[in-house]
């Protein structure tokens, strides 16, 4: 059975929605998202600029995207090739920091590499993976 009264809607499994109280909290959640894909739509645009002569690269950017979000790969392994591809671009290497899952980041490590160009390590929740480009 349902109610709905000044106390908020309960439904049939016994869980009460509160409109006022619950709504605000919904807005600021989509509002969040919509921020985060727009950032999300920046930066693949930003790599796609930069590599508008290297069609090539930036599909094989696109390809461990895609390779991620399919599951076909885990958040380390697509760092790694992330490095890999975006040797070079430091700028793009950190940009893409702020869309890693909580405890994975790239450490840099500048000017230690060769011709003067950064290094990275990746850290992942359970250590440094050593790995630099």
């Amino acid at each position: 059975m349902t109610s709905n009264g000044p106390e908020g809607f309960t439904n049939r499994l016994g869980i009460t929605f509160h409109p006022e109280l619950d709504l605000p909290q919904r807005q600021d959640e989509q509002a969040e998202r919509q921020r985060i894909m727009s950032d999300a739509f920046t930066y693949i645009f930003t790599v796609k600029e930069r590599f508008k002569d290297s069609v090539s690269q930036y599909t094989q950017f696109l390809d461990v995207m895609k390779d991620y979000r399919n599951d076909a790969i885990d958040v380390h392994c697509a760092m790694r090739r992330i490095l890999v591809l975006l040797h070079g671009h430091t700028d793009l290497i950190l940009g893409l920091q702020v869309f890693l899952p909580p405890g994975y980041r790239f450490e840099r490590h500048t000017a230690a590499g060769p011709r003067g160009r950064d290094t990275f390590s990746i850290i992942t929740p359970f250590g440094d993976s050593t790995l630099r480009e």
